[in-house]
């Protein structure tokens, strides 16, 4: 009994945080639509402001556990598919745009080149971390 307890907490951490970041989504969104941009923008702020200390507080101040061995692997998984898919989309879809600005059909614009430069930097990012993981002492 006493070891789930930790478990059946975290679930009501988890569910209060992720209140908070529907609250800060729909706040945002319905600011947007009602021209209300920045009231919705600040409410957002604050939503996610709150989801993020009580994740802090929960992982350095509580017995509580926000997520259990099963569910911890999952998010690994689900993070690993998702970068594989979109690194993989994002590589071929920069190799045909280089070949259409390399053959004169479609020059490089802007947005492609920062979205390159983004690409570029998530991606060694996650290179850069993966070797660190790798290799810690």
């Amino acid at each position: 009994m006493a070891t789930t307890r930790p478990i059946q907490d975290g679930r009501k951490y988890r569910r209060l945080i992720y209140g908070l970041i529907a609250v800060g989504i729909v706040s945002l969104l319905a600011g947007t639509a009602i021209e209300r941009s920045l009231a919705g923008l600040v409410v957002y702020a604050l939503a996610v402001l709150g989801a993020f200390t009580t994740i802090l507080l929960v992982r350095y101040r509580s017995s509580a556990v926000l997520q259990d061995e099963r569910e911890h692997r999952l998010e690994q998984r689900a993070s690993h598919i998702t970068f594989q898919l979109f690194g993989y989309l994002g590589l071929f879809a920069f190799i045909g745009l280089f070949f259409l600005d390399a053959t004169g059909q479609a020059p490089l614009g802007a947005t492609a080149e920062t979205l390159l430069y983004a690409y570029a930097v998530i991606c060694l990012t996650w290179g850069a971390i993966c070797i660190g993981l790798r290799y810690r002492v």
